[in-house]
């Protein structure tokens, strides 16, 4: 199994790419599952998962509908989001992420394979909790986890840890700039996100690629409450004092695009001053989006990952 973990204000469809690379990578009948959740807010299967994270019905409205009307859109995401009387931590998140593991795991039929988790930028963040809360699972006498003892691998795409750990804060996300940004057209958004997250050559050098991420942003269904919320949960999260240290008992990868100025590159070998055990990646002309850039490089990885034993 190969479980995807996208990052702030993004979908399950950012690993798209990727999920097609390593679909062609896999003989049919050897293809790990490939498991996208979305959080909630998020994509297409954005009531899924809310369950547990109760939200007012003004606040599912403006997350479930596109709202044309981009004055509006400013007026009631500041009111709405002012008197939310609901939050979430990337804990919290991380707890939806192990059920939803739980579930798909209740059948036995993963108990021969390796379990890969990848997390994308903030999607690494949740990864760090999610290992948390493996790792203590694991470690009770009568675990439910018992048959996957020594089966987990954690690979972190452009992410990073706590800054009392030593990592370099990515470029700060605002609450005003962020409403701001959400009052711009959608192809404005779009065209600027997808620039300021590849690397500099990807337009020429694969065109089709670069077109294939405008049109991920441009269409991507995004909860502008939700990812409000989400940065605010991964801001505190990077300024938390987690038992980080604890990810040690897991094998890991840290794959960098090199080009990246969200998230430095140099977090990748903080992680390797904290888990010298760990493997980094750095790819060169890759940006924060190296997941959808060099998909094919990142599925012959979680390949490698997949088929040979790391001690």
């Amino acid at each position: 199994m190969i479980y995807f973990i996208p990052g702030l204000g993004t979908t399950s469809e950012l690993f798209k790419p990727l999920g097609d690379c390593i679909q062609k990578q896999f003989a049919i009948d050897q293809c790990p599952s490939l498991i996208f959740p979305d959080h909630p807010g998020m994509g297409v299967r954005y009531h899924e998962f809310t369950s547990d994270l109760e939200c007012d019905d003004a606040l599912r409205m403006l997350t479930s509908d596109i709202i044309s009307d981009e004055v509006q859109l400013s007026e009631e995401l500041n009111k709405l989001y002012k008197n939310a009387s609901w939050n979430y931590s990337l804990k919290d998140l991380a707890g939806m992420h192990f059920k939803i593991f739980l579930e798909k795991i209740s059948a036995n039929q993963f108990a021969s394979q390796k379990i890969i988790f990848v997390g994308a930028s903030m999607g690494g963040f949740i990864l760090s909790h999610l290992g948390l809360l493996l790792r203590e699972e694991l470690e009770k006498e009568q675990s439910i986890l018992k048959n996957f003892r020594g089966k987990f691998h954690f690979v972190f795409l452009c992410s990073l840890g706590p800054i009392n750990k030593g990592f370099t804060s990515p470029t700060p996300l605002t609450e005003k700039g962020l409403i701001q940004f959400f009052q711009l057209p959608n192809e404005v958004r779009a065209k600027i996100q997808t620039d300021y997250s590849i690397g500099p050559n990807l337009i020429t050098q694969n065109p089709k690629r670069y077109e294939e991420i405008y049109q991920y942003r441009l269409n991507a269904k995004v909860s502008p409450i939700h990812t409000l919320l989400q940065n605010k949960a991964a801001i505190d999260y990077l300024e938390s004092s987690m038992d980080f240290q604890k990810l040690e008992f897991f094998p890991g990868f840290v794959i960098h695009g090199l080009n990246d100025t969200f998230v430095l590159p140099e977090n990748s070998q903080q992680y390797k001053k904290c888990f010298p055990h760990w493997e980094n990646i750095n790819l060169e002309d890759a940006g924060h989006l190296v997941m959808m850039e060099k998909a094919e490089e990142i599925s012959q990885i979680l390949s490698t990952i997949f088929h040979k034993d790391f001690q």
